[in-house]
This record gives C-alpha cells, structure tokens and sequence, in this order.
C-alpha cells in the first residue's frame, strides 16, 4: 500500500470511531474521557517526535491541526481567580477580567471571551506566565488531565451541557448554602466536532507531509521497547 492508501485508511477509521463514541448511550462523562483519547492518539501519528511528551504534542497538535479558533482565547473567570489566588485583587488585568464578566452577565462563550493580544497588552512580563496558563487550549488540557486520570470534572460543580457546540463559562448558584462560583465546561458536544475538524486538519497535514500514520506507532509482540 502507498502512504496515500493507509493515510485514507487511517482517517477513514478514526471518522467511524468519532461517529460511534457519539452514538453511545452513556453518561456524557464516557463520551468525553473516549473523545480525548482519541485526540491523544491522533496528536501521536501528527507528531511521533514529540511521543514523550505528552503536553507539547497535544498543543502542537491543537495549533496545526484542530481548526479550533479560540484556542488562543483568555478566559476572563480563570483569569480572575488565578490573579485573586495569587493575591492580586486589583490592576489592569484585574480589571479587564472583571469588566467581561460584569459585560456578559451569567454567561460567557468562548468567542465571547478576552483575546490573548487584548490581554498581553495589559500584562506585566510576570503577569504573562497566568495569562499563558488561562488560554483555552492550556484549560483543555487541564481538564483532560482532571478527566482521565482523576475520573472527575474540574471545578466545584459539574454543569449539564447538552447542545452546545463551543466551551463556556457559566455561574452557578449552590441551593443550600447560596454560595456562587464561576464553572467552566467543555460541553460533550464540542469535543466531538472538535474531533471531526482535527481529523480534517489531520489528514491535510499528513498528505502535504507525505506522512504515514501507522509508522507512529510501534507494533509488535515486544511491549517493552524505548
């Protein structure tokens, strides 16, 4: 077979696999866990070099191949409770946090939200180290590292998503105590299309690339290789 062949076959296959994990009848936890599994192993055949580590391969990954064009974005709440956490209760990046906030109400989508150029421009060098930390392709995988290997959701409390095709912020009221926190979600939903783009971008980058996919994994009955 050509590299032609097994880059459609390899595509081909993790499109049925997208089209499946989406037509499972179970909480929408297993969907998630499984859609960012399937990013892991996507981001590998893109990026063999990058095998062991993990966390430059999955941000490689998100830049070149994913078409997700917020990831860049700041989110103005994990913004704010970074600064606060860290005792900075006022200036310009407090304020420009706070104001977005105060300017979407209960709510806030991720298109909706800072722009990293709007927020670099207010930020001190240090101050640039919580910014970098807030963009929503770094809190993705924050919460994929809560998700799978903490089999928990991040934040206080977990927020139902249903049809929403894009990460949101939302506030949240505790019925008994009237406490209200700030809960940010990557809906079920917008991991699956997320997916379908990625293995667009995906196979795009392998064929400019003349890349074959399977030659990124190693096969064999030896486990233990290096």
């Amino acid at each position: 077979m050509t590299v032609r062949d097994n880059i459609d076959k390899y595509i081909a296959f993790f499109r049925d696999k997208t089209t499946e994990i989406g037509r499972l009848e179970v909480l929408p936890i297993y969907r998630k866990i499984l859609y960012f599994v399937e990013i892991d192993t996507l981001s590998l055949a893109a990026f063999p070099s990058e095998k062991k580590d993990h966390k430059t391969r999955v941000m490689k990954f998100l830049d070149k191949c994913s078409n997700w064009s917020e990831r860049n974005r700041v989110s103005a709440i994990q913004l704010k409770y970074s600064l606060k956490a860290k005792g900075k209760n006022s200036g310009p990046l407090f304020k420009i946090s706070n104001d977005r906030i105060n300017e979407c109400g209960t709510r806030i989508d991720a298109s909706e939200d800072l722009t990293f150029e709007e927020v670099q421009s207010r930020a001190s060098s240090d101050d640039l180290k919580i910014v970098d930390q807030v963009r929503y392709d770094k809190l993705f995988y924050k919460y994929r590292n809560i998700l799978i290997h903490e089999f928990r959701e991040p934040g206080k409390y977990a927020i139902p998503s249903v049809d929403d095709l894009s990460p949101f912020s939302k506030e949240v009221e505790d019925a008994s105590t009237g406490e209200k926190t700030w809960e940010l979600v990557f809906p079920v939903k917008f991991l699956k299309r997320l997916c379908e783009r990625s293995i667009d971008g995906l196979e795009k980058y392998l064929i400019e690339n003349n890349q074959d996919p399977y030659e990124s994994y190693e096969r064999g009955p030896l486990w233990l290789r290096s």
